[in-house]
């Protein structure tokens, strides 16, 4: 029986591919794989981008949203806050009266 520093009985262990036992630490790399491989499945639409900015094997995305839309009949592109206030801005007297209590 193998004792730890404080004396106590070691006791087997596992805990996904790592196992403490009396004969000390061992390691399943397959475990550890199988339990980290993953695929990820990214789908973007037109008013998105994505780029992969990894290297070495590891995958780092950017996301992007494009914001080219404006404040338009018809159109179904991302605005911006500030594209949205310019809007008014400019065009509120003409199109739409923002103080109107009626």
């Amino acid at each position: 029986m193998k004792l730890d520093a404080n004396g106590v009985a070691v006791k087997a262990k596992e805990n996904g591919g790592i196992t403490i036992d009396e004969n000390g630490l061992s390691v399943n790399t397959a475990d550890i794989k199988a339990a980290i491989d993953t695929t990820t499945t990214v789908s973007v639409d037109s008013n998105m981008t994505l780029k992969d900015t990894g290297a070495n094997g590891n995958h780092v995305y950017a996301l992007g949203v494009k914001t080219d839309g404006t404040v338009a009949s018809g159109d179904n592109k991302i605005v911006t806050g500030d594209t949205v206030y310019n809007y008014f801005k400019n065009n509120a007297l003409r199109d739409v009266s923002i103080n109107n209590t009626d």
